[in-house]
C-alpha cells in the first residue's frame, strides 16, 4: 500500500496580546516655593455604564470613596464623555503612603470592574499647591477726633462797670417815679398839669 503522509502539524498556539503600556511617569515636581507643599493625586479613567445625562457624579464619587477610603470631598471628577460614560477623576491625599494605598485599591477595583472598565492603570502624580494666604491685617482704627476748642467767654463791658449800670437805672427810675406820682395825684388831669408846668402861666418858669 502507498505510504500515508504524516498528519499536518498543528499551528503554534497564539500568544495573548501584550498588555497596554503603562503611562509615562509624571514629571518631577519643581522646587517648592515658600508656603507651598505637595499633595498626591491618584488618577483614574474608566468607562462606566450609563450615559452622560444620567451619570450621577455624587454616587460615583461615593463608590470611589467606598473603594479607597478617601473622603468624597477629596475625590474630583474632572471629565465625562460619552462612551457609555468615560469618567476621568482623581482622589487627593496628603502623603505618599496614602497615595500608594489608594492606587493599589483602585487597581484591584479595576480588575473586578467595580468602578467600570478602566482605560489605564491608576497612577499617582505629585502636585505642588500653595498654602492659602492669610487675610491682610486689619488697619488700625482712626485716632479719636480732638475735643472741640472751648470758646473764650466774652465778658460784657457792663459787667465791669457796676457803677454805670446803677447810674442808668437811677436815670430811668426818676422819670418813671415822677410819671407815677403825677398819674396818682392829678388823676384825670395829667394833661392839664403838664400844660400848666410847661407854659408861661407857671410862675416858676421865666421867659425873660
Amino acid at each position: 500500500p502507498p505510504p500515508t503522509s504524516p498528519p499536518p502539524a498543528s499551528p503554534p498556539p497564539t500568544s495573548p496580546p501584550p498588555p497596554s503600556p503603562s503611562p509615562p511617569p509624571p514629571p518631577p515636581v519643581p522646587p517648592l516655593t515658600p508656603g507651598s507643599f505637595v499633595i498626591y493625586r491618584v488618577t483614574l479613567s474608566a468607562v462606566y455604564p450609563g450615559t452622560v445625562e444620567t451619570f450621577d457624579e455624587d454616587a460615583y464619587k461615593q463608590l470611589v470613596s467606598d473603594t479607597t477610603g478617601v473622603s468624597p470631598d477629596d475625590i474630583v471628577v474632572t471629565n465625562t464623555q460619552p462612551a457609555s460614560v468615560l469618567v476621568d477623576s482623581y482622589a487627593e491625599v496628603s502623603t505618599k503612603a496614602q497615595a500608594q494605598q489608594v492606587e493599589d485599591d483602585l487597581i484591584a477595583a479595576c480588575a473586578g470592574d467595580v468602578l467600570g472598565d478602566c482605560q489605564q492603570t491608576p497612577t499617582t502624580i505629585e502636585v505642588a499647591v500653595s498654602t492659602p494666604s492669610s487675610p491682610p491685617p486689619l488697619s488700625p482704627p482712626p485716632p479719636p477726633s480732638p475735643p472741640p476748642e472751648e470758646q473764650p467767654l466774652i465778658k460784657d463791658d457792663d459787667d465791669d462797670n457796676p457803677g454805670l449800670i446803677g447810674l442808668v437805672a437811677l436815670l430811668l427810675i426818676i422819670p418813671i417815679a415822677f410819671a407815677i406820682y403825677v398819674a396818682i395825684v392829678y388823676r384825670g388831669r395829667v394833661g392839664l398839669y403838664l400844660r400848666w408846668r410847661t407854659t408861661h402861666s407857671n410862675p416858676y418858669i421865666r421867659w425873660r
